[in-house]
């Protein structure tokens, strides 16, 4: 038995829903496709299903929950298609890494550039996922392009602006470790 094989599946149970109904639909197949001995396939089958798809609810629950924190004017004016669209993209993307709660939240901004009806919608979490990038990593410089004013759309709650208008927004600081400030240019 391969503890690591094991573990990589059980991983894919609980992360990705199509893995899961494939796996226990067809379990010998799909175990040993995946490298999987027929006692380890065996082991598996036995988990209950129900408790796996209960637990999986809840570790998909736990990272909506983290990228509301991160995009909250997008939550915000989104409402509660923001819960169906990340439910849609969670199926899609599995964060790894150190910053799991913040690529998670970039890489659904840019799931949210490309299904998103409203253009504002979209600038607005363009704008939260450059800020994340600007305050989580280590870059000292990072500058956005917008084609609506954001910071005004945020601070006025108006996802209606009368026009377009271009707006770039520096976020900078000079030292890893200093504040980080923002410049705007219209």
């Amino acid at each position: 038995m391969s503890l690591k094989e094991i573990q990589n599946v059980l991983a894919l149970i609980y992360t990705d829903k199509e893995f899961r109904n494939t796996f226990f639909n067809e379990p010998e197949n799909t175990g040993v496709s995946n490298e999987l001995t027929i006692a380890e396939i065996n082991i598996l089958k036995e988990l209950p299903q129900e408790r796996l798809n209960f637990f999986a609810t809840s570790l998909q629950s736990k990272r909506l929950n983290q990228v509301i924190k991160l995009l909250p004017f997008t939550h915000k004016f989104l409402g509660k298609k923001f819960i169906d669209l990340f439910i849609s993209f969670s199926s899609t993307y599995n964060p790894t890494g150190i910053k799991k709660h913040q690529d998670d939240a970039i890489k659904f901004s840019e799931y949210l550039q490309s299904v998103s009806e409203s253009p504002v919608i979209a600038e607005i979490s363009r704008y939260e996922a450059i800020y994340l990038k600007a305050w989580h990593y280590p870059q000292r410089i990072i500058i956005g392009r917008f084609y609506y004013p954001v910071d005004q759309i945020i601070k006025y709650n108006n996802l209606e602006p009368k026009k377009q208008k271009l707006t770039i927004i520096f976020w900078y600081r000079f030292f890893k470790q200093d504040k980080l400030k923002t410049f705007k240019l219209i």
